[in-house]
C-alpha cells in the first residue's frame, strides 16, 4: 500500500479548515439579522371634515319661547284660571251608582252568573274604593279651589265628561322630554277609549302633529296607550277623544 505524504495529509487538512471556517462564516452571518423588527413608515391620516360646533349649526327648533308646565289638564275645563292656585278635576256621579253600572257591566261581559260570586268581590272592593275617592275630595283641601293651571302644559286631551282615572292627572303622563335633544314638536294622538276609562286604541293625527320625529310619535303612541281616565256609565264601548303631547329639547 502506497503511503500518503505528509504534505498531502497537510494538504487535505488545510483545505478541511477554510471549507470549515467559510461554512461557520456563512452560518453566522445569515442569522445577524434573525429576529430585527421590519419598521413600516406608512399611518392612517384623518381627513378633516370641517364640522365644528359652532352656535350657527344648532337647530333649536321652532318653539316660540315661554313657560311650559309639565302638567296635564283637560282643554275643555271650564273654570277660572290662576297661576297661583290650581286644583284636580273633580269625579262626578255618585261612587254607589257607579259601582252598580260597573257589577252589571261585569255580568254582562261574563255571560250571566258562572262568576257571580267573583264579580260580587269585585264589586265590593270598586265600591270601597269609590268612597275613599270620595271622601277625599270631600276635605276642605281639595275643594277650596276653584281653578286651574292656565299657563302652557305639555300635556292636553278632551274626552266629554272624562278625568284622569282617581282624579288624578299622573295616569295621563307626561313623555316631553324621553327624546332629548332637537326633539321640539306636537304631537296628537287619536283615541278610542272603553267604559272602564282604557284606552283601547291609538293613532298619531298627523295633520294635527307639527315637528314630528319618528322618536317623539313612537314615545307619544306608548304613553297615549298607557293612559287611563275614570269610569263613565253613560259613555259608549268605544268613546273618541284626543290627547295632545308637547316635546321639549333638552
Amino acid at each position: 500500500m502506497r503511503k500518503i505524504s505528509e504534505h498531502t495529509i497537510i494538504g487535505i487538512a488545510a483545505c478541511a479548515g477554510v471549507y470549515l471556517f467559510v461554512f461557520v462564516y456563512l452560518q453566522v452571518s445569515s442569522f445577524s439579522g434573525f429576529g430585527k423588527k421590519t419598521q413600516f413608515n406608512t399611518y392612517s391620516k384623518l381627513e378633516d371634515d370641517g364640522i365644528r360646533l359652532k352656535a350657527e349649526n344648532i337647530d333649536a327648533g321652532s318653539f316660540s319661547g315661554g313657560d311650559v308646565s309639565s302638567i296635564s289638564r283637560d282643554v275643555n275645563d271650564s273654570r277660572n284660571s290662576s297661576t297661583d292656585d290650581w286644583s284636580e278635576s273633580t269625579y262626578e256621579g255618585d261612587p254607589a251608582e257607579s259601582a252598580k253600572d260597573i257589577e252589571q257591566q261585569f255580568i254582562d261581559e261574563t255571560g250571566g252568573d258562572e262568576k257571580r260570586e267573583e264579580l260580587v268581590k269585585e264589586h265590593q272592593a270598586r265600591l270601597e274604593e269609590l268612597k275613599r275617592d270620595q271622601a277625599k275630595e270631600d276635605q276642605p283641601a281639595n275643594s277650596s279651589s276653584e281653578n286651574q293651571f292656565s299657563g302652557q302644559v305639555m300635556v292636553e286631551w278632551e274626552l266629554k265628561g272624562r278625568s284622569a282615572y282617581k282624579n288624578d292627572n299622573w295616569h295621563i303622563r307626561n313623555p316631553g322630554y324621553t327624546c332629548g335633544y332637537n326633539s321640539q314638536g306636537t304631537i296628537v294622538v287619536r283615541v278610542k277609549v272603553n267604559k272602564n276609562g282604557n284606552v283601547i286604541d291609538a293613532q298619531i293625527d298627523n295633520a294635527s302633529s307639527s315637528n314630528a320625529s319618528s322618536c317623539m310619535k313612537s314615545k307619544a303612541l306608548e304613553y297615549a296607550r298607557k293612559s287611563r281616565f275614570n269610569y263613565l256609565s253613560s259613555a259608549s264601548n268605544s268613546q273618541t277623544g284626543y290627547i295632545s303631547y308637547k316635546f321639549v329639547s333638552q
